[in-house]
């Protein structure tokens, strides 16, 4: 007989019984155990993803954030931890959290990232081979969206970017690709796309769509 409890750690950690003929009694000592969770994000309170989280102290492990910028160590026995956060291009506010004698659960471990170094997206949506102006770029991350629209000769540029994962999608048009998403921008990146699907007559260097509207 084996407890389990991500709350509790118990002794004996397990009871066995052999070749059973009559009633047993199998009783366990619970002892408490706790968490430390929290949120990791940017001045603009969206969560940054893929932060590394290090625990240290009475025990120690790693855990990285999820799409909302969210962490938890879970199962800590009473003791003294500290909470680190660490990602390249990010420093963070405070640092460490300390937790001298943790007797209850804590989770409000939270970090503000601040990127020590911005990048842009850019990119250029062409038809027949040809930029198209005035097409709305969407870019998002988390929970956070931006906009561009193109400009001469069908580019885009998104300026003072964070290093994070990023879905840039055109909007209103159909294209190929429909989107790109760019993992773990970390320096300068392109996005490019074609309109598809669009009959088109080419006027000097311009490209102007026929037959159907923007969908």
């Amino acid at each position: 007989v084996t407890p389990k409890s991500d709350d509790h750690s118990f002794e004996p950690t397990f009871r066995t019984f052999d070749s059973v003929s009559a009633n047993q009694t199998a009783d366990f000592s619970a002892s408490p155990l706790y968490r430390i969770s929290g949120r990791i994000t940017n001045s603009s309170g969206a969560g940054v993803e893929g932060t590394t989280l290090n625990l240290g102290g009475t025990k120690t492990e790693s855990r990285a954030t999820d799409t909302n910028g969210n962490y938890s160590f879970i199962s800590l026995p009473p003791g003294n931890y500290t909470v680190t956060p660490s990602r390249d291009g990010f420093t963070f506010t405070p640092e460490p959290r300390v937790y001298n004698n943790l007797s209850q659960n804590q989770t409000a471990a939270d970090f503000t990232a601040t990127a020590t170094a911005t990048f842009t997206i850019s990119g250029r949506i062409t038809l027949g081979g040809a930029g198209v102006i005035g097409v709305t770029v969407n870019l998002s991350s988390g929970t956070q969206t931006k906009s561009t629209t193109t400009g001469e000769n069908g580019s885009y540029t998104f300026n003072g970017i964070a290093p994070a994962t990023y879905t840039v999608r055109p909007a209103n048009w159909a294209t190929s690709p429909g989107s790109i998403t760019l993992t773990d921008v970390n320096g300068n990146r392109t996005a490019d796309f074609s309109i598809v699907g669009r009959e088109y007559i080419r006027l000097g260097d311009r490209v102007i769509a026929i037959e159907n509207t923007p969908e």
